[in-house]
């Protein structure tokens, strides 16, 4: 499913509970797209999440060869294991 910019909509949000599967947060890899991942995966809590693994440096999934997006989306991070690094990097600089 493509948001289609950051935000979510109730009937997206619906559209992937029912779903059922594993949702990837591939959202940009700056504060507006992190801020993003966290407030749309905290309103999909009962669903498996997780979030793309950015190589150092890559802000957007656009900016990634074919290869190294497979790897980003391969090596993706539980949505809770991110949220927890993010608080560790944020309150340690």
């Amino acid at each position: 499913v493509a948001l289609m910019g950051t935000a979510m909509s109730d009937t997206q949000k619906v559209f992937l509970e029912r779903l059922g599967g594993t949702v990837i947060w591939c959202l940009d890899n700056d504060k507006f797209g992190r801020a993003a991942t966290r407030k749309n995966g905290y309103k999909l809590r009962g669903v498996s999440q997780f979030v793309m693994n950015y190589p150092a440096n890559t802000k957007q999934p656009d900016d990634l060869a074919s290869e190294g997006l497979k790897t980003a989306i391969d090596t993706s991070l539980r949505y809770s294991r991110w949220c927890a690094r993010r608080r560790k990097e944020s309150h340690y600089g």
